[in-house]
């Protein structure tokens, strides 16, 4: 008769402690961790902690200042770490003694990008004034917009597109890489204010990365009872393929709401107002004059078709 085996034994104490989840704090990680290549990381652990007056005191120490772009053990500068606080005081700071608003950690990341990330919308905002990238650093896989619409934080995504973001930004590892745009993602998530704005600032309908299903697919798979969200594509240019509309379609009430509207749509010819909308709207995102068109020598009320007012 088989015994069942008695439970393993926990391992020694000093390896036991070493095995626990590691829930360290970055703030708490610099404190106690090696300091950077020149043996100081008081502006490290005063960024990250938020003092102000403290920053302000080391700043004034030319031994200090010689300091402020200096990477810690991670590739962040104190900027990067006051980003990563959400304290715009600090970046105010730093950045009046010469900090560069455009170094980056070893993941690539920028201060903006970091900013965003932890949805530190204040610090998003002084980071842009001050003349940070917003497409943040090409060798990060993801934008800054791309973390702000993935946080549904449409603050940040406004000021990112305000600033001249790549509405279509995307960082793809190679060519060929299977990369989703923001749009693609604002849909994935159910982000619809995010997404109405990115279409509005002008984002490529068309623009796929690689082995990425199309905007309609998306949208038909993750809102199948909300065909809002098909007619907004539609509205601002996305092309309607019969065949991608069969592939959804196979395993689907032939009766709900979506897939009316797509049949619907795809059976009834766009009318000439809303072509001309599309081509006008291309043509002026493609030349970057969007924000422009309350400028064009037309009717307001074409304006406001324009602007879908």
């Amino acid at each position: 008769m088989s015994t069942v085996p008695p439970p393993p034994s926990l391992p020694p104490p000093q390896l036991h402690n070493t095995l626990q989840p590691c829930s360290i704090s970055h703030t708490t990680f610099i404190k106690e961790f090696p300091r950077n290549e020149d043996g100081d990381n008081s502006l490290h652990e005063a960024a990250s902690l938020g003092q102000t007056d403290r920053l302000l005191e080391l700043l004034e120490r030319n031994e200090s200042r010689e300091f402020i772009n200096r990477r810690d053990h991670l590739g962040c500068t104190p900027l990067r770490i006051a980003a990563s606080a959400g304290c715009p005081d600090c970046l105010r700071v730093l950045l009046a003694h010469g900090a560069d608003v455009h170094l980056t950690d070893i993941k690539a990341q920028t201060p903006l990008a970091a900013a965003v990330k932890r949805n530190h919308s204040d610090c998003v905002r002084l980071l842009l004034e001050l003349d940070a990238d917003p497409d943040g650093d090409k060798n990060n896989l993801c934008t800054p917009l791309c973390w702000a619409v993935l946080h549904n934080c449409i603050d940040d995504v406004q000021m990112l597109l305000d600033y001249g973001c790549d509405v279509n930004g995307v960082h793809p590892l190679t060519p060929h890489s299977p990369i989703f745009t923001p749009l693609h993602t604002a849909i994935i998530y159910g982000h619809k204010g995010i997404f109405r704005a990115l279409l509005l600032a002008g984002a490529r309908t068309a623009c796929c990365h690689g082995d990425v299903k199309s905007l309609y697919q998306v949208a038909m798979e993750k809102h199948s009872t909300d065909p809002t969200w098909i007619q907004e594509l539609y509205d601002h240019g996305v092309p309607l393929m019969k065949n991608e509309g069969n592939h959804l379609t196979s395993n689907e009430d032939s009766q709900s709401p979506v897939l009316e509207l797509f049949n619907h749509l795809l059976d009834e010819p766009r009318c000439l107002m809303s072509t001309c909308r599309i081509y006008l709207r291309h043509y002026l995102a493609r030349h970057k004059r969007l924000k422009k068109v309350n400028n064009l020598p037309i009717p307001q009320t074409l304006i406001n078709y324009l602007l879908f007012h």
